[in-house]
């Protein structure tokens, strides 16, 4: 047995992946995914209704759903104090006066 197949074979070498952070990528991808396909200019593509999968558990429909509601939320709450700030003194942006991609 030489030095090589110990360390090819040996417990003390196992590569440990950060999960989190490529279910996260994964995630971000499958989401982009989904605003590809609902806010396209062709309306074809628009139409289609094209189910975008990832897993059993989530499902990025639901979360680019979930997003929209908190954004619409924000909007309509407008404008609250945090802690010792008070009104108008935080930059807030208006997603409702957005256009296309900003």
């Amino acid at each position: 047995m030489n030095i090589s197949s110990i360390a090819l074979y040996g417990n003390s070498c196992k590569l440990r992946l950060p999960l989190k952070s490529v279910e996260e990528e994964l995630k971000v991808v499958q989401v982009r995914e989904v605003l590809q396909y609902q806010e396209s200019l062709d309306s074809k593509v628009t139409g289609a209704r094209v189910a975008v999968r990832m897993g059993r558990k989530w499902r990025a429909e639901v979360a680019v759903e979930g997003a929209d509601v908190r954004l619409c939320h924000k909007v309509l709450v407008g404008a609250v104090v945090k802690g010792r700030a008070g009104l108008g003194s935080l930059k807030t942006s208006q997603f409702d006066k957005a256009q296309g991609r900003e």
